[in-house]
């Protein structure tokens, strides 16, 4: 949905993904992460036009619902909660 305010983009994400969380950069308002159904967790350097899958740090089994944080310390932190299944 295009709008005034808002402007649709799936510039690498998964279409009809579902956004769990967002999050921007306080430090640089270009710098977006967001956590969706189907990505994972992705990040965007301008400001949502275009987006780049993470993988480092992140476990290699499936994953649910992710909830995404910046330090308020060091914003070159990204904190992740994920719903996954166990390593077995």
């Amino acid at each position: 949905m295009n709008s005034p305010l808002f402007t649709q983009s799936s510039t690498g994400l998964e279409p009809n993904a579902n956004i769990h969380s967002l999050v921007v950069d306080p430090t640089d308002s270009q710098i977006v992460y967001a956590a969706d159904d189907r990505s994972g967790v992705s990040v965007s350097t301008d400001a949502g036009a275009s987006w780049r899958k993470i993988t480092e740090g992140l476990p290699k089994v499936d994953m649910g619902k992710i909830g995404l944080d910046i330090s308020p310390a060091d914003p070159d932190v990204l904190y992740a909660v994920i719903e996954a299944q166990r390593d077995e």
